[in-house]
């Protein structure tokens, strides 16, 4: 059995969902596709990769390990596919598990839509930041401020976000409550 780069795009696919089934998805293929093909990676490098339970796939120790040279390989190799022949760039979106929400994937599609010939590749990270000074993201999707000089920052969108009280604080019936207004409760 021959392993590919589309072995190892479903692997980083898996880790970055945290999921077998949102990986199909994305992937556009059959769940039972993508299992098969992750147990074939894991048989040819004599390794189990993920660790599997009801909540999902997390990488093992070697798969963390597998996981930066399994990028590196997709990377080098989408950058040969994509070169100036193809007049094909990559664009490299860091983001947190948390950054991704319901508008991320309308603004990537209008990205995506006004800029055709870019190459959207999203990779989860621990710290997006941190993977733009180190040159592993071109772009980073976060939902808190950096606070670091070194970068800018665009917001894109403000989410809205909800409080749940008792049915007896004196905060219910307010139109907007704010962060003052949260102070006074025992946390």
């Amino acid at each position: 059995m021959a392993v590919g780069i589309h072995h190892l795009r479903t692997f980083l696919t898996a880790v970055d969902e945290g999921s077998i089934s949102k990986a199909a998805t994305r992937l556009h293929e059959a769940q039972s596709a993508v299992s098969r093909r992750l147990a074939e990676l894991e048989r040819h490098v004599k390794q189990t990769l993920l660790e599997r339970s009801a909540e999902g796939v997390q990488p093992t120790v070697a798969g963390k390990t597998f996981c930066a040279k399994a990028d590196a390989a997709v990377t080098a190799f989408d950058d040969a596919m994509h070169s100036d022949l193809h007049r094909v760039r990559a664009l490299r979106v860091g983001h947190a598990w948390s950054a991704i929400g319901v508008y991320t994937s309308e603004i990537l599609r209008q990205w995506k839509e006004a800029n055709p010939e870019v190459l959207v590749r999203l990779k989860r990270v621990d710290d997006p930041a941190g993977g733009l000074t180190t040159g592993q993201s071109d772009v980073a999707i976060m939902r808190t401020h950096t606070g670091r000089r070194s970068l800018r920052e665009e917001l894109l969108v403000m989410e809205p976000r909800v409080v749940a009280v008792p049915s007896d604080s004196p905060l219910i019936g307010l139109d907007e409550v704010l962060l003052r207004d949260l102070s006074d409760y025992p946390w």
